[in-house]
């Protein structure tokens, strides 16, 4: 085994040990490919070690690394042009323990809000994945996706919309149809 030598060694494989998993989800999410996601990963940590020297510099570790991995991903997808950019979004599974009727229909509910942010715009997909998946800050989303803060606002604003009004379309169509 290996160990690690100097303290930018160690902070690298500390960094890892705290974040590797939120990132490799967060990758999954973006590129939709389990050993892609990988690759990934191990390119975040390598752009990161090429810069473990800027460290100091850096307010919010975690920031700086989802950063890199979006930056990583996006390389990735520009090169790839997935169809799909999000397959499984919701943080958890439905628990299994509830009654199995409510455990299905959470299921379903859970797929449903999948396919509607499948569907909805590449910027949106990501805001929300962001800031209410990964539960970022602002002024962090601003800086991993190098935008303003105040279009992070506006982006999750409509984007928050645009999913609202494709639950409110797809009642309506439901009521038509009954009708």
């Amino acid at each position: 085994m290996i160990t690690p030598e100097t303290d930018e060694e160690l902070l690298i494989v500390e960094l890892y040990d705290i974040h590797s998993y939120e990132l490799i989800r967060y990758i999954y999410m973006l590129v939709n490919d389990e050993l892609q996601s990988e690759d990934l990963l191990q390119e975040t940590f390598i752009r990161a070690w090429k810069n473990v020297h800027r460290l100091n510099e850096i307010e919010n570790p975690r920031a700086w690394l989802f950063k890199i991995a979006h930056n990583a991903s996006m390389d990735y997808l520009r090169k790839k042009k997935p169809i799909h950019l999000i397959e499984k979004f919701i943080k958890s599974v439905p628990d299994p323990s509830l009654q199995p009727e409510k455990y299905i229909q959470t299921k379903e509910e859970s797929r449903e809000l999948v396919d509607r942010i499948n569907n909805l715009k590449d910027r949106y997909r990501k805001i929300i994945l962001l800031r209410k998946v990964h539960e970022f800050s602002i002024r962090e989303t601003a800086d991993i996706l190098k935008w303003s803060e105040s279009k992070v606002k506006t982006t999750l604003h409509r984007a928050m919309k645009s999913l609202e009004d494709s639950y409110i379309q797809a009642e309506e169509v439901y009521y038509e149809k009954k009708s």
